[in-house]
């Protein structure tokens, strides 16, 4: 019975190095993650055509619908803080995504909804715009409580962007008339 005592605690012994060990090298990852707050971040997922999926980063979730794909993919995303050359780069809020593989496209499309997105200014909207060559191109988009999604058919970099527009008033006038019978 003493030998299986003292096996216990050089196994205690060893599981408490092996922490310490642990430990450290869990403060210099996050020692090195602080260091670098530019980094971008990276995620991936292979998504089943027939399935559809899903692929979050950050803020960001890419909803891709069953049957959108032509053929099981493995769908990646970086994200990273606009780049200086970045055009209306003070329309940019937040992060820019580059979703890959390059050239996939999607149909029926998918979409792609920005969390956190703050209230936009007066007379501004949130869009989730895509780079086209040197210029943005806004897609159709929508704006939720708290989040920006907009329509993806094809891949590219994306962010949100504020932009001139807003909700238009569509000067509505009820015709009037009794609402009340049956209806069919």
């Amino acid at each position: 019975s003493a030998p299986d005592d003292d096996d216990a605690s050089d196994d205690d012994d060893s599981m408490d190095d092996d922490d310490a060990v642990d430990d450290d090298d869990a403060a210099n990852d996050d020692d090195a993650a602080d260091d670098d707050d530019s980094a971008p971040m990276e995620a991936s997922i292979l998504i089943v055509a027939a399935d559809g999926g899903q692929l979050v980063l950050g803020d960001a979730t890419l909803i891709v619908p069953p049957g959108a794909l032509a053929a099981d993919t493995e769908i990646t995303v970086s994200a990273s803080p606009p780049a200086s050359d970045v055009p209306d780069a003070a329309t940019v809020q937040g992060l820019v995504y580059a979703f890959g593989p390059s050239g996939t496209t999607f149909d029926p499309p998918a979409s792609l909804q920005v969390d956190a997105v703050a209230a936009a200014p007066a007379g501004q909207q949130a869009v989730v715009s895509t780079r086209d060559g040197a210029d943005w191109q806004d897609l159709p988009s929508f704006a939720a409580v708290d989040a920006a999604v907009g329509v993806v058919s094809h891949f590219s970099d994306f962010a949100v962007r504020y932009v001139a527009g807003g909700y238009e008033d569509c000067d509505f006038t009820p015709c009037g008339g009794d609402l009340t019978g049956t209806w069919n």
